[in-house]
């Protein structure tokens, strides 16, 4: 898939997360991480995010929880 990486839920501690951008959901769309909360959860699927080589990245959410969200809030400052 070109430069797209896919990684599982284990590797979220990795440098590249902190430049997370998208999330996308089971439905198939795509909602900015900003404005997502704990009741977007079960519906998440993959973080897409920038590596620092700029390549796109896309991590795997298929066992997102609760906690994992609220990860990724704290990732991004909020």
């Amino acid at each position: 898939m070109g430069d797209e990486v896919f990684m599982n839920c284990s590797k979220w501690m990795m440098e590249g997360v902190k430049a997370l951008e998208t999330v996308t959901f089971s439905m198939g769309n795509m909602k900015k991480l900003s404005s997502i909360s704990i009741k977007d959860a079960p519906s998440l699927t993959t973080v897409k995010f920038k590596l620092a080589n700029r390549k796109a990245a896309l991590l795997n959410l298929t066992d997102v929880n609760e906690e994992g969200v609220k990860a990724i809030n704290k990732w991004l400052g909020h």
